[in-house]
């Protein structure tokens, strides 16, 4: 595809408000094959996909509920809904297997996802007005910067570097945040040497420790 063709379509507003119910569900998260298709051909890095809905798939497992999920990924709510259990039976979600061990409740729970999941511009044929659907539906993307979502502590701050207890799975944990020369956050055990990177800590909250 040529790069005016490409910006062309970029360009285009989602088709997320104009299809039918029927095509929303069948085309919720896209399959493996077509996402690695059209991640290439548009630059876009797959990773990034994969770790929203690994983010989704702990968050739900721990208990958030719909609001807490979209507030803490900062993606708008919308309508498209399916089944975990339903998509990795389709084949939806890339490394399925992983994120079904993840779940608490072995794939139930219901996952609404945002406008960012619905069917993107079809790359070689756009809708017009006398043809509104696409010829192909290609995988759906995630804008750059949806990861970088601001991870907040229970006041509603955002972390910062400093000592923190994080809570996960009934487990408190004391942690020193650093930040690093790239600006990402990294959140140091007792012995100073252990580490995780903060926005991989799937379903940690996060507590101040102003002593």
């Amino acid at each position: 595809m040529s790069q005016r063709t490409d910006q062309q379509h970029r360009q285009q507003p989602s088709l997320f408000d104009q299809q039918t119910d029927s095509t929303r569900s069948s085309v919720v998260a896209g399959r493996a094959n077509s996402a690695r298709n059209f991640h290439a051909a548009s630059g876009r890095r797959p990773r990034q996909r994969e770790r929203v809905y690994a983010f989704l798939l702990n968050r739900r497992s721990a208990g958030a509920t719909r609001e807490q999920i979209a507030e803490a990924t900062g993606i708008k709510l919308s309508s498209v809904c399916g089944r975990v259990s339903e998509l990795i039976e389709s084949g939806d979600v890339q490394q399925a297997k992983e994120f079904y061990r993840e779940t608490a409740d072995h794939g139930k729970a219901l996952i609404c996802f945002a406008s960012e999941f619905s069917p993107t511009q079809a790359a070689d044929r756009p809708p017009t007005k006398d043809d509104p659907m696409p010829r192909v539906l290609p995988a759906n993307e995630l804008p750059d910067g949806v990861i970088g979502h601001t991870i907040k502590d229970k006041n509603g701050d955002p972390l910062r570097p400093g000592a923190y207890y994080a809570t996960a799975g009934g487990k408190r944990e004391w942690r020193r945040i650093v930040e690093d020369d790239n600006g990402d956050l990294y959140a140091y055990h007792r012995n100073g040497r252990d580490r995780d990177r903060v926005d991989q800590m799937f379903g940690y909250s996060w507590e101040w420790d102003s002593v």
